[in-house]
C-alpha cells in the first residue's frame, strides 16, 4: 500500500464498522444537558440504548476519530483542487485541472468517477473547442448562419454528452467537468433538450 492507502484503510474500516447513518443529535433523555447522537428513522420500538448509536463501541471510535480523520480529508481536498487550479491556470492541459475538480466533485456526491481513453478525450476536445467557437462567433457577429453553425455545435454536444452517459456511465458532475458546461446543461442534454 501507498502512503495515501495506508491513511485511508484505517478511516475507510472505521466507517464502514460504524453504525448506518443518517444520524442526528439530540437530547439524552437520562441525563439534562448532555447530548447524544442516534440513528435517524429509528423504529419507535427500538429502544433509547439501542437508537442512540454513541452506545456501540465502533460508532464511539469513528466519532472520536472523526476529529482527526476529517481535516485530514479535508486538507486532501483542499491539496486535490489546489493541483486542479494549477492545471486549469498555468498548464497547457487544463482539461485535467477539470478532470480533477470532477473527480473531486463526483466523490462528494457519492458517485464514482468514470476515466476515458486518452483518444476519447481529444474527441471530445475538438467537440468543446467547436462548440466554444461556434457560440463566440454568433455571439460577435449574428447571423442564421452563423445561428445555424451555433445550433449544430450544440447538437452535437448534447449527442457526446448522451453517449459517454450511456456507455461510460459518467455521472452528471463528470459530464460537467468534461464538457465545461453546466449541472443543468447536461440533466437537459440527457434528457435530449438542447440549450
Amino acid at each position: 500500500m501507498s502512503a495515501i492507502e495506508d491513511h485511508l484503510a484505517p478511516i475507510r474500516a472505521r466507517a464502514d464498522a460504524a453504525a448506518e447513518g443518517p444520524w442526528e443529535v439530540a437530547d439524552d433523555p437520562l441525563s439534562e444537558g448532555d447530548w447524544m447522537v442516534r440513528q435517524v428513522n429509528v423504529p419507535p420500538d427500538c429502544p433509547d440504548d439501542v437508537a442512540a448509536v454513541i452506545g456501540h463501541e465502533s460508532t464511539a471510535e469513528f466519532i472520536a476519530e472523526a476529529r482527526t480523520d476529517i481535516p485530514r480529508l479535508l486538507a486532501a481536498v483542499d491539496a486535490a483542487l489546489t493541483l486542479a487550479k494549477a492545471y486549469i491556470d498555468h498548464s497547457d492541459r487544463p482539461q485535467i485541472g477539470h478532470d480533477i475538480r470532477a473527480a473531486v466533485e463526483a466523490g462528494m456526491e457519492g458517485q464514482d468517477m468514470t476515466w476515458l481513453p486518452e483518444t476519447d478525450m481529444t474527441g471530445l476536445h475538438k467537440i468543446r473547442q467547436e462548440f466554444a467557437r461556434a457560440r463566440q462567433a454568433h455571439e460577435q457577429a449574428p447571423s442564421p448562419e452563423t445561428a445555424a453553425a451555433f445550433e449544430e455545435a450544440t447538437a452535437r454536444r448534447a449527442r457526446a454528452i448522451r453517449t459517454v452517459h450511456r456507455e461510460d456511465g459518467a455521472s452528471v458532475a463528470h459530464l460537467s467537468g468534461m464538457f465545461r458546461c453546466s449541472k443543468t446543461t447536461i440533466r437537459a442534454a440527457l434528457e435530449g433538450d438542447q440549450e
